[in-house]
């Protein structure tokens, strides 16, 4: 079930972040029998932007998660409270490697938004007025209809 996913991505993040403050939003139009197959390369992509954001932050703000889902689509959002992404970066954003100033080269935000795009989903990073940035995931979820008699463990 895709509730039960979240709060299992969160703990898992949290034993990494545990000081990181997080103020988590749940949609009050969620579905509690949605479920999701979850290939372990989605939740490291989600951890990989809750450690990005995490790391962007200023420590006092922590970061948010929104979250929101019926039965065929789950929508993440992933808000910091830091400086925002260079502009340059906004439009290619994770499509690439780039270098960065830390020690990575952007690799793994480049394996996160290949592996949303790879299982049929969106994701999309921005600033946000107010300050700070926003990744939005959107990932497509499983329905009756379209696993009919199949067994879901």
């Amino acid at each position: 079930l895709v509730g039960e996913y979240v709060d299992e991505v969160l703990n898992q993040w949290r034993t990494h972040k545990p000081s990181t403050k997080l103020k988590l939003f749940l949609s009050p139009n969620i579905d509690m029998q949605a479920q999701i197959i979850a290939e372990r390369t989605v939740t490291h992509s989600i951890i990989n932007i809750l450690n990005n954001a995490a790391e962007a932050t200023r420590e006092q703000a922590g970061i948010e998660f929104h979250a929101d889902w019926n039965q065929t689509l789950l929508t993440l959002k992933i808000r910091d409270f830091g400086p925002g992404l260079p502009p340059e970066l906004v439009d290619f954003a994770g499509q690439q490697p780039v270098k960065s100033n830390k020690q990575g080269m952007g690799v793994g935000l480049f394996l996160t938004y290949t592996t949303i795009k790879r299982l049929g989903g969106t994701i999309n990073f921005y600033n946000l007025e107010s300050g700070g940035a926003c990744v939005e995931i959107s990932l497509p979820l499983i329905n009756k209809e379209s696993i009919g008699d199949r067994h879901i463990p």
